[in-house]
């Protein structure tokens, strides 16, 4: 009877102790999956910070027509706007459109870039291709911000 009490409560702490065991487990688990997001959020900054000087940066090549340095800065650019748009964890939709948009218009300007340098014509209209930039610099200093927020 004394062996039969004794595997009980024997049986009862081991159960307990893989209840508490599993628990933690849970909350390392989640804590994982926090520094993920946070470090992952912190990615998207970076790459936001680095989308917005890029584009500074474009504006003033703009302004004293170094054309052809564009088309690389543009390149950059995209490629810095497809790793925000597919980061893990994602954006909002919103920002998602907004990263499209910028796309596009990026996309635009440099066609039109190549086509003065292979054309040697006149230049673009450089007051509104730095309009249509300082306002996504406008868009993804936004982004930047809500994200920033999300960051604990």
């Amino acid at each position: 009877m004394l062996g039969l009490m004794i595997s009980v409560i024997g049986f009862s702490l081991t159960i307990w102790n893989v209840r508490k065991i599993k628990r933690a487990a849970e909350a390392a688990e989640e804590a994982s999956l926090s520094v993920r997001t946070s470090l992952a959020l912190n990615d998207i900054v970076a790459e936001c910070s680095t989308a917005i000087a890029i584009l500074d940066e474009v504006r003033r090549l703009h302004r004293v027509q170094a054309w052809q340095l564009l088309p690389d800065r543009y390149s950059a650019l995209k490629r810095s706007l497809i790793l925000i748009r597919t980061a893990k964890p994602e954006l909002a939709d919103n920002h998602k459109t907004i990263i499209q948009n910028a796309m596009s218009h990026l996309t635009s300007f440099e066609n039109e870039i190549e086509k003065a340098i292979a054309n040697r014509s006149e230049c673009p209209d450089i007051p509104r291709l730095n309009r249509v930039a300082s306002k996504q610099v406008e868009a993804l200093a936004e982004i930047l911000g809500d994200i920033r927020g999300q960051i604990k």
